[in-house]
């Protein structure tokens, strides 16, 4: 429930710091899509020439994103440096906020990424152009980003994250929508992508799916069980 709004101030408030779906026991800031749709919505706000009061839910994970996200905004629009925009959400008595992590959870320590950290990797994706708010394509995001249309992610424009495909499309009760190889072919010789870096099982799909179509295909399993080998021989 929103305080009331007094005339020097809005009190405004937002479902888009709900909008974070983990994976496993992931939990990470939200998507670049949802940080310019939230900077739109705060420069809608700010336009109000009052001072705004943002309400949000008590809930930690909620209440994280929402600071991300304020944060993310007073970089990204406000021009802000990283350690300033985190700076209205440090000093408190108790920690109220979450750190980020990825599937693995809070199990590897020092491997959580605080709010200053996201700050700090979302203004070097800024200076070295990997993203700029102002031509980013964010319908064109949350179209891919739809399972139904390929789960696919730019992380930036040399390399997209995608969904492993299966042989036979289908949706699975625990895993949710399966797409096959032949649904990504078409869109990856648009977007002129040359290489599949594959990092799930090897049983998933034939890698002829795209070596056939001139995509190349790579193991990172495989490297990876390499280079551990690599390094067991060298300790041994």
């Amino acid at each position: 429930k929103l305080l009331p709004s007094e005339p020097g101030f809005e009190c405004v408030s937002s479902t888009l710091p709900g909008h974070y779906y983990s994976f496993g026991k992931d939990f990470g800031p939200n998507s670049i899509a949802i940080v310019c749709h939230f900077c739109e919505f705060m420069k809608a706000e700010m336009n109000a020439n009052k001072g705004i009061v943002f309400c949000m839910n008590s809930e930690m994970r909620i209440r994280s994103n929402s600071a991300f996200l304020l944060s993310a905004y007073l970089l990204l629009v406000e021009g802000f440096s990283p350690a300033e925009a985190a700076a209205g959400f440090s000093g408190f008595n108790t920690e109220p906020f979450l750190n980020f992590c990825d599937v693995m959870g809070s199990s590897i320590p020092g491997q959580d990424l605080s709010l200053l950290s996201c700050l700090e990797g979302l203004q070097k994706a800024t200076q070295k152009g990997w993203f700029n708010i102002l031509s980013f394509d964010v319908a064109s995001y949350d179209f891919y980003d739809d399972p139904a249309n390929g789960d696919l992610h730019w992380a930036c424009d040399k390399l997209v994250a995608f969904k492993g495909p299966v042989e036979n499309d289908g949706v699975d009760v625990k895993e949710g929508m399966f797409m096959t190889p032949a649904f990504y072919v078409d869109t990856f010789k648009r977007k002129n992508v040359t290489a599949v870096v594959r990092c799930n099982d090897a049983d998933r799909y034939p890698a002829s799916a795209f070596t056939d179509e001139g995509i190349n295909h790579y193991e990172l399993i495989a490297a990876l069980a390499l280079a551990a080998q690599a390094r067991s021989s060298q300790h041994g």
